[in-house]
């Protein structure tokens, strides 16, 4: 898949997120971000989580089960910290990740429990993975 290719759907991801319910195993951050490793880097981590737990614990497990401390550690096996995020690059704050998608970004409000298109520059204290397709 070339790059406009997968630029195409990482937007059709990020509409589909937006539209569906957020929940834990099948449209929450872990979820999206696996996505998007699996879109940038012909990876399959997808299958592996997707609807395969229902609370934050349980999600963790199958990170360390598939030899990842955490979600941070999948991340950093396809990516490198860059201060300059664009489309497609992933934040994480503590148990926390969201997408990076131009100057915005896609992120559950877990007040609302929906995802949000926020500004980029609201995070710049964050860390920024540039994923390495």
């Amino acid at each position: 898949m070339n790059k406009r290719e997968r630029i195409k759907h990482l937007l059709a991801l990020a509409e589909e997120v937006l539209s569906t319910p957020y929940e834990l195993g099948i449209n929450d951050c872990n979820i999206i971000v696996v996505r998007v490793i699996d879109i940038l880097c012909d990876t399959e981590y997808a299958p592996i989580a997707f609807g395969k737990y229902s609370t934050v614990k349980d999600g963790l497990k199958i990170f360390t089960d598939n030899g990842f401390d955490d979600l941070e550690a999948l991340v950093a096996t396809h990516g490198v910290i860059t201060e300059y995020p664009v489309i497609g690059d992933i934040m994480i704050d503590n148990l926390n990740a969201s997408i990076v998608l131009n100057d915005v970004i896609l992120a559950v409000n877990h007040t609302t429990k929906k995802f949000e298109v926020k500004r980029l520059s609201e995070f710049r204290d964050k860390v920024f993975y540039a994923i390495k397709g």
